[in-house]
């Protein structure tokens, strides 16, 4: 389990105060099951949720864009794996999510349109609710 307000920090995920990856200590905090950080801190998820949904809408055919292991983007699907289907429908979350692929595509050289955006967040919110149906 890792720790979301810890995924960007060099730590590890682990809690600051006693080092454990538990919710035992931390009952406050979010934690996601299915993360693991590697040596240098990217993030891998679990492999079902609205983001994982939405980093397979753009991977395929016709974006064929896909994130690298140190990329925002990864920590982003990764909250929406741990919001769930109904938190994303937010409209606070959605702004959050599309500000988030805005910066991502700026950074890539890649036109971005918050129309676009959110046709694809409400995709990847019906995949993922299929995939756990």
């Amino acid at each position: 389990m890792v720790c979301l307000p810890c995924l960007t920090s060099t730590h590890g995920g682990a809690c600051q105060t006693c080092g454990e990856l538990s919710s035992a200590c931390c009952p406050g905090l979010m934690f996601v099951s299915g993360l693991r950080s590697d040596r240098q801190g990217a993030y891998q998820q679990a492999a079902s949720g609205p983001g994982t949904e939405l980093k397979k809408l753009l991977a395929g055919w016709p974006f064929y864009i896909t994130s690298s292991p140190d990329c925002s983007c990864n920590r982003v699907a990764a909250e929406m794996d741990a919001w769930g289907a109904d938190e994303c429908e937010n409209p606070e979350r959605q702004e959050y999510i599309i500000s988030a692929m805005r910066e991502n595509a700026e950074k890539r050289g890649l036109p971005f349109l918050d129309a676009a955006g959110r046709f694809l967040i409400r995709r990847a919110i019906r995949n993922a609710r299929k995939a756990s149906a």
